[in-house]
């Protein structure tokens, strides 16, 4: 989703862009592509996977509505399993 962003936001003449819309085309750019990486791993269950879904999920929170279900989605799934039944 913030990678999708990004693209949008690059179509915009960059330079005329203020100081804050650079930073939300580089920091978007990079949160979509450790998103994606992040996907990738899990996807292949290597064992660093979730070091890296879970700052991602975070900062995927931020986006609303998408980025909020997805990113409490992954938060409810990875910890969800560490409860113990009373």
């Amino acid at each position: 989703m913030s990678l999708l962003v990004s693209i949008l936001l690059y179509r915009t003449p960059f330079y005329d862009l203020p100081g804050p819309g650079k930073f939300t085309i580089v920091m978007s750019t990079i949160a979509g592509i450790l998103q994606i990486l992040a996907g990738y791993a899990l996807l292949k269950n290597h064992r660093w996977a979730h070091r890296l879904s879970l700052p991602s999920s975070i900062v995927l929170l931020i986006s609303f509505p998408f980025g909020t279900v997805l990113g409490l989605y992954y938060l409810w799934f990875r910890y969800k399993f560490r409860t113990k039944k009373i």
